[in-house]
């Protein structure tokens, strides 16, 4: 939607944030400042206002929130004093009459009655017809939540010339629709999407590096150790204190016969791993850790050929590890990578020699999370007020044509999104935010305005399985307009499905 003048909340956006790079992702969903909408030629409308009742005559109520502004339009047609009777309870606003060209008439402070007068002349009727009465409420320093309440209500009573309603149409044209519908923006969340989680891919796998040195050095100061060719990319490390570290490529090798069934594509349980002479039991740090980290081995008389190592990702599933160094007292593998397990699971982690006997250990596998970007489709929004549903969400002062209530006395509104959606496997919301699309088709973050408007989220539900999104939205009279996307950011279990 398109927003101008004044800001009416703060956005409302609570943590929750992971580690990973997500706390820039998050900065990035905060609202920015108001962008001005590009203006575009309007197309003459065909609707013709001829009936309409002006209540120039009669009271007209208003409530205003922290930083609203709110106007009445007056269409003047000819010379004539103009005047305005105010009630205003609540806080103290900020009232004036404004001209078409801008300038102040009578502007201050005011709660209780009072009585605006101005004069409009030949001259103010060239400059264009729309006069306004304007109330601005005070801005405050608060949550979304508390902004949205009125701080001030009343009613005003207007006295003008009569109205020029069709120089009025001519000059005050309605605008088009937003071209598109919410699938246009989505080659641009997926891009961006795609971006968080590489950024994050990348912080993860500079982390699982220092860690491999780590476990590296730890085992330098015991026997040599073979590396395993044709596992995950690793740093060579330094020479090893008793013997060099073997290079040669080495064909892949199963599990010693009798203690550990085959594992197929998909994995299987661990069978009967069978213990003879009581072998030492392993040790294995960390005991918990996702696709990708690094996990050593110690223990003794794992023979000087690599084996096989497999970790139970989920109940009867097991999966063969990368090996990426290997010796008769420790071993030092990557964690699988797997997708599309939902939960952590505690279960064994077997190392079978090539020769003796398979032995296993309790660790936890903790499924790789990633994050997705959702958008509402229209079946998932409630809109308030005169909308169109484009590549925004756009609250125009005319957004069917030529509409005098609306061009005259502008509106404020909620509108929802995901009303009864709930997230499953275990994504979570971790962050909210507005952002647009522009006339040139880019993405930007925040809200983009047209004359006096404003939208803030209202609430959101940060941290838990519920996309649910409220904002609050005002337009003044006259041309001003708001546009905006609503963006939800969730995390989860990678690979698995959030709806």
């Amino acid at each position: 939607m398109k927003l101008a003048g004044n800001r009416w909340m703060a956005a409302l956006v609570v943590g929750g944030v992971s580690a990973l790079g997500a706390q820039a992702t998050f900065a990035q969903l905060l609202l920015a400042p108001r962008e001005r909408a590009v203006q575009k030629p309007l197309a003459p409308s065909q609707a013709t206002p001829s009936a309409v009742q002006l209540p120039s005559s009669q009271p007209r109520g208003f409530e205003l929130v922290p930083g609203q502004q709110m106007s009445f339009g007056m269409p003047i047609g000819q010379a004539g004093p103009v005047s305005a009777e105010l009630d205003v309870q609540g806080e103290s606003i900020s009232v004036w009459i404004e001209k078409p060209d801008g300038k102040r008439v009578g502007e201050r402070p005011l709660i209780g009655r009072a009585m605006l007068q101005a004069q409009a002349t030949e001259a103010d009727l060239k400059a264009g017809p729309l006069w306004k009465l304007v109330l601005k409420a005070p801005a405050k320093a608060a949550d979304g939540l508390q902004l949205a309440k009125p701080v001030a209500r009343g009613n005003v009573k207007l006295s003008h010339p009569g109205p020029d309603l069709g120089r009025l149409q001519t000059t005050r044209m309605a605008k088009g629709a937003d071209a598109g519908r919410p699938q246009d923006v989505l080659p641009l969340v997926q891009q961006e999407q795609a971006a968080i989680n590489a950024r994050e891919a990348q912080v993860r796998q500079s982390r699982q590096q220092d860690d491999l040195q780590k476990a590296l050095a730890a085992l330098r100061s015991g026997a040599p150790l073979q590396k395993v060719e044709g596992g995950p990319a690793a740093p060579e490390p330094a020479q090893a204190s008793g013997g060099a570290l073997l290079a040669k490529q080495l064909p892949p090798r199963g599990p010693a016969a009798g203690s550990i069934s085959p594992v197929g594509a998909t994995g299987t349980a661990v069978q009967g791993v069978v213990a003879s002479n009581a072998p030492p039991r392993l040790t294995v740090n960390p005991s918990r850790g996702s696709p990708g980290d690094v996990v050593t081995i110690e223990g003794s008389g794992f023979g000087a050929q690599p084996g096989t190592v497999q970790f139970t990702v989920a109940p009867g599933r097991t999966i063969p590890a990368p090996i990426v160094l290997w010796s008769d007292t420790g071993v030092v593998v990557r964690v699988p990578d797997v997708d599309g397990v939902v939960s952590a699971y505690h279960g064994p982690l077997s190392v079978s020699p090539t020769k003796g006997t398979a032995r296993s250990a309790s660790f936890e596998f903790v499924p790789a999370t990633e994050v997705r970007l959702i958008v509402p489709t229209l079946e998932q929004m409630r809109l308030d007020g005169p909308s169109s549903i484009g590549s925004n969400v756009c609250h125009p002062s005319c957004a069917w044509g030529f509409n005098l209530e609306y061009l005259l006395f502008g509106q404020r509104g909620q509108d929802v999104f995901f009303p009864d959606t709930q997230l499953r496997n275990g994504w979570r919301v971790e962050g909210v935010g507005l952002r647009h699309r522009d006339p040139y088709g880019h993405l930007k973050v925040g809200i983009q305005v047209q004359g006096n408007a404003d939208a803030a989220m209202l609430e959101s539900r940060v941290g838990t399985d519920s996309p649910f999104l409220r904002v609050g939205w005002w337009r003044d009279a006259g041309d001003s307009q708001v546009n905006y996307w609503p963006f939800i950011q969730i995390r989860g279990p990678k690979g698995t499905p959030h709806f």
